[in-house]
């Protein structure tokens, strides 16, 4: 990947823990997220180059407001995060650590509507 193709900044949130309603449950509140890092990134949509993936064959009923977002790898990161990208929210569907390199990380988000 060339360094070129991260041109594109994206900030990855974690809900703020203690955040819960009067049940006890999380509150999924855009106030209660917070910014944990804010790196560059390369997207792509299903369906462009990143298909060569054998992952991604097995996403292909995903939406189309789905992206990949390629950074470089980040061991604190994990799926209870998101991502804001463009000012949209995407929830974390899935994250590969390429090859078990810790080197990039291809991380599919689904838009959330």
């Amino acid at each position: 990947m060339n360094l070129a193709d991260f041109r594109h900044r994206i900030t990855i949130q974690k809900l703020e823990e203690g955040s819960t309603n009067e049940n006890g449950f999380p509150v999924d509140d855009s106030s209660n997220w917070k910014d944990v890092m804010t790196v560059w990134a390369a997207t792509e949509t299903l369906g462009d180059k990143t298909s060569n993936y054998e992952f991604y064959e097995a996403a292909t009923t995903m939406a189309k407001n789905t992206l990949t977002f390629i950074i470089r790898y980040k061991p604190d990161l994990n799926s209870d995060m998101r991502i804001v990208f463009k000012e949209r929210d995407f929830e974390i569907v899935s994250m590969i650590n390429e090859n078990e390199e810790n080197r990039l990380l291809l991380i599919v988000g689904r838009e959330v509507v």
